[in-house]
């Protein structure tokens, strides 16, 4: 065990190496400490024996427990758990209304968040925490069937003077599962506060970072993506069916689901119905979700689960919030400056998924927090992004649509072409410092069949490689002979396949390589792009297993010593099993990014927002939402087919130099299919060679 006696703020890297403070397959987006150096004053050892001398150690002690005893206990044999040194103190034979006294210094007067690291296991007590004498946080109750490591539980922000604390632990209860009353402890933190004075221009205001389109190619910053989830800490599926991985801790009778430090904002919240054939979120009982910023004790969100997500509440719109396809989303960002705890009512919780940013300290001071209330600016711009989600494929919903032209036409319909003799068009895109803010594939429904296997490419700036070099079928997100469907970025609209991925460049190209002449023409939209913040191209990378291979992942998108942020997934499969259902849907994505898992998904579906394949009500028919879908699902000839799609636009996930996103097919990568996908991302033009940092710039 480790007391942290202090932080020393990190430097503006952001994301330097430093001491582990999570378990080792834990939540990556957990490590929240990471964002600041640790001071490694005792060892639990020395601490424990400090207990039975009565000795002060490097400014720790054992002042007082009335009951049990406290010893060194070893770690080493837990797999789901990484303590600091493998040990913890452990306070064991405590019964309820024993206490415990521990001494720690703080070395600074002045503001400061005040956290422990537990332990969880099934035979762990309800406790409750003091400072100096006075209860702190609720009640804490540490079962669970399986034994590891929480992430930092905050207990509050408190102005403490330098020098001698106290740290009081009461055992209160123990839950009605567990075996007894066992205490852990791997660290105790106490880290300053953050100037939360109101910024005078905010880069991010009160409504957050809103999900426009028209913004997805501006750089992201000095930013990382991360994600709570109930996915199986061991590897397994059970992913949310028992609730055994669905809270992080249990406090006051409720879960918690998520808990960051520092600058952030919640970009994605999404659930599934709790019971597969049973509708509704939970346990049915209108369960609150409350959300807590800036070390507040007033939750700034709370009203009931279903009632933000069905979009009954003005401060959460439809179409960001709604559900369909078995599942419930919401992408209204709910911005932080100095730490953010999510809680529901409860431990109804089953499978659940909270996709957040995280920002540098600098970026506190440009930060507005969520408010329920806003101000009349703050109302037009999301009223705007409401109406740009409800105009899906129409080019006068694309928000700066006043500087396009219609620059130019390619006829597909070649003349004179052989069999076996592919041809070739290529045009120069117009002007420099432009946009292509729309590419349309105009025509009848089965010329754009004819053209789905064409091939086209886009260069940037000069680039001798494509930076896109997809079959239009992919390119469109039209593969499978799709059903119609539109969403926010690609899908039919009556002139024919659009995709409306903004791609600036300095000077750019496309060509098509066609196997026949089809009577479609390629229509480009292009507005100036008169911008001073930096942007990236557009990129796409296919990927395919034909089939996949047994413990091997699919990949979307893998790349080393680039920067850049993920933006797209666009997934087809295809196989047979002997139960006639896509069952290699229970594989899990993952997102490791510059070397750390940072997010972990909970099964295929859920990644697309949807939930309980195969079951009446929820995934078992084809449909599409603004940013997620599945245009594709149903069984043909004994072979079950689904494509689906999921837009980052809220949640982009920034890279500084390597990313691998990748899924699962089927629990543990047992169920054979066919898989293809394209991974989309914004990456820095090729044709600044060098260039793969980008420019300091955030939030």
């Amino acid at each position: 065990m480790t007391l942290w006696r202090r932080y020393i703020r990190a430097k503006p890297t952001f994301f330097p190496s430093m001491t582990r403070v999570a378990m080792s397959r834990f939540l990556p987006s957990a490590k929240i400490l990471l964002t600041v150096s640790l001071i490694v004053t005792s060892s639990l050892l020395s601490f424990a024996r400090a207990a039975e001398s009565g000795k002060t150690v490097a400014g720790v002690q054992v002042i007082n427990y009335s009951g049990g005893k406290v010893i060194a206990q070893d770690m080493s044999g837990f797999p789901l758990g990484k303590w600091d040194n493998n040990d913890q103190f452990f306070w064991t034979g405590a019964k309820p209304g024993d206490r415990l006294e521990l001494g720690f210094d703080v070395p600074k007067a002045g503001r400061q968040h005040f956290e422990v690291m537990l332990t969880r296991s099934n035979d762990y007590g309800i406790v409750q925490f003091s400072l100096d004498g006075k209860d702190v946080g609720g009640k804490i109750d540490l079962f669970t069937t399986w034994t590891g490591r929480t992430v930092p539980i905050p207990l509050g922000v408190f102005d403490l003077s330098a020098g001698r604390h106290v740290l009081g632990v009461k055992i209160v209860g123990t839950n009605e599962k567990s075996k007894g009353t066992q205490f852990g402890l791997d660290g105790i933190a106490v880290r300053p506060a953050l100037d939360l004075t109101a910024p005078s221009d905010p880069m991010i205001s009160a409504v957050g970072k809103l999900p426009w389109i028209d913004q997805m190619h501006h750089i992201v910053g000095a930013s990382r993506c991360r994600m709570f989830s109930s996915y199986d800490r061991t590897g397994g599926n059970n992913d949310g069916f028992g609730g055994t991985y669905s809270t992080l801790w249990v406090e006051n009778g409720n879960s918690v689901l998520a808990s960051m430090s520092g600058p952030g904002s919640i970009q994605r919240i999404w659930f599934t119905h709790s019971i597969g054939r049973r509708p509704g979120l939970l346990n049915l009982k209108k369960e609150h979700l409350k959300v807590y910023i800036d070390g507040q004790t007033k939750p700034v969100v709370d009203a009931p689960l279903e009632d933000i997500l069905d979009g009954k509440l003005p401060r959460f719109p439809k179409p960001l919030v709604g559900q369909g396809q078995g599942g419930y989303y919401c992408y209204v960002p709910i911005p932080y400056r100095d730490g953010c705890k999510v809680v529901v009512e409860g431990t109804g919780v089953r499978f659940y998924q909270i996709t957040y940013t995280e920002y540098p300290e600098s970026a506190a001071k440009k930060i507005s927090s969520f408010s329920m209330n806003l101000s009349p600016r703050e109302k037009t711009e999301l009223d705007g992004v409401v109406w740009q989600w409800s105009n899906l494929g129409n080019v006068s919903a694309l928000r700066r649509n006043k500087d396009f032209q219609r620059d130019f036409l390619m006829d597909l319909d070649v003349k004179d072409m052989k069999e076996g003799q592919p041809r070739t068009i290529v045009q120069s895109l117009p002007g420099e410092s432009r946009v292509v803010r729309a590419v349309l594939l105009e025509g009848d429904a089965k010329q754009l069949r004819k053209a789905a296997k064409a091939s086209i490419q886009f260069r940037w700036n000069g680039a001798e490689k494509p930076a896109i070099d997809l079959p239009m079928e992919m390119f469109f997100c039209q593969a499978q002979d799709a059903p119609s469907y539109r969403s926010l970025l690609t899908g039919v609209n009556d002139a024919g396949w659009y995709n409306f991925f903004p791609m600036p460049y300095q000077k750019g190209e496309v060509s098509i390589t066609l196997d026949q002449p089809v009577k479609a023409k390629l229509r480009i939209l292009t507005g100036s792009n008169l911008e001073s913040i930096p942007q990236g191209c557009l990129h796409a990378q296919y990927n395919e297993s034909l089939p996949t291979n047994p413990g091997v992942h699919h990949p979307f998108l893998r790349l080393e010593g680039q920067y850049g942020w993920y933006v797209g997934t666009y997934l087809v499969t295809e196989g047979k099993t002997k139960r006639k259902l896509p069952l290699w849907l229970e594989g899990d994505e993952r997102f490791t990014v510059d070397g750390q898992l940072d997010i972990h998904g909970t099964g295929s579906e859920d990644y697309f927002n949807c939930g309980w394949y195969a079951l009446r009500g929820r995934l078992n028919g084809p449909g599409a939402q603004p940013v997620h879908g599945f245009p594709v699902y149903r069984l043909v000839d004994d072979t079950n087919q689904a494509s689906a799609f999921r837009w980052h636009v809220s949640d982009p996930v920034p890279f500084n130099k390597s990313i691998v996103a990748e899924i699962e097919h089927g629990a543990n990568n047992k169920t054979p299919a066919n898989y293809r996908s394209v991974g989309f991302y914004y990456s820095f033009p090729p044709a600044r060679p060098g260039n793969t940092n980008p420019p300091s710039k955030s939030p």
